[in-house]
């Protein structure tokens, strides 16, 4: 069989799944020359018949329950195996839809190579879904990174809101409201961290970038708890100083 590059429809109606192939069903050449002719033949083509012609790249587009490999295709063996494990393609296809398009990339490759890669063309497909995810991949790296500094820069213009309050204002009047600016900055800088630990392990050529702003959010940690621990303090401290004096005002009204 001779590899052509060849694209036709799977639709869904009333949630059943439908083969067309629009291109054979309009005509065919002769003699070099196109004719035009409209064959039904190719329209709602049952599963089991069209794979004896066309083979997806993705096996859940054969709309079979036992699903023909790339070799079967090939040595003219597509048919109906119920030897085979059975394969729930309808709720493959439901999973598949509702994933992202870097994760559907990633289930078709890992669907593609196991289905064989005894074609050139499936070869090429594997090959090129490998560089759409690589191209994925780090651009949601770059996007996370890009996240992680937002929400690293915001805890740490908190951290120096606090820092600028409580130099500005006596000891005994920090509040319960200096905490607060605390509790905000430290859900910025665990936003970051979390946001960190998903790109750790990225492509090497991103290392030096992730190791400096690890340092960063490490440096703004130990600030934060420097900060939290002086303003517990200074609470705990204003209270018991509170307690004293009412307790020293009724000692003089006795």
């Amino acid at each position: 069989m001779i590899d052509v590059p060849h694209t036709w429809v799977a639709a869904s109606i009333d949630n059943e799944w439908y083969l067309f192939d629009p291109t054979w069903g309009a005509g065919y050449i002769s003699n070099s020359q196109y004719i035009s002719q409209i064959n039904d033949f190719y329209f709602m083509t049952e599963p089991e018949i069209l794979i004896q012609t066309h083979i997806p790249f993705d096996p859940i587009w054969q709309l079979l329950n036992y699903p023909v490999t790339y070799s079967e295709f090939y040595q003219g063996k597509a048919i109906d195996n119920k030897n085979k494990p059975y394969f729930n393609f309808n709720d493959s296809i439901v999973n598949y839809c509702k994933l992202s398009e870097l994760d559907q990339l990633i289930a078709v490759n890992r669907r593609i190579e196991k289905n064989d890669l005894f074609n050139k063309m499936a070869q090429n497909k594997f090959k090129n879904n490998l560089r759409e995810i690589s191209h994925y991949q780090e651009v949601q790296v770059i996007d996370i990174y890009n996240m992680t500094v937002e929400h690293l820069n915001n805890s740490i213009k908190t951290i120096n809101t606090f820092i600028d309050s409580r130099n500005s204002t006596k000891h005994l009047l920090l509040t319960k409201d200096h905490q607060k600016i605390l509790f905000e900055a430290e859900h910025y800088l665990n936003l970051s961290k979390q946001l960190l630990a998903k790109i750790e392990n990225a492509d090497p050529k991103h290392a030096n970038y992730i190791k400096n702003l690890k340092k960063s959010i490490e440096q703004t940690n130990k600030n934060f708890v420097e900060q939290k621990e002086f303003l517990n303090k200074t609470l705990s401290e204003n209270k018991r100083r509170k307690k004293s004096v009412f307790f020293n005002f009724f000692k003089l009204r006795i």
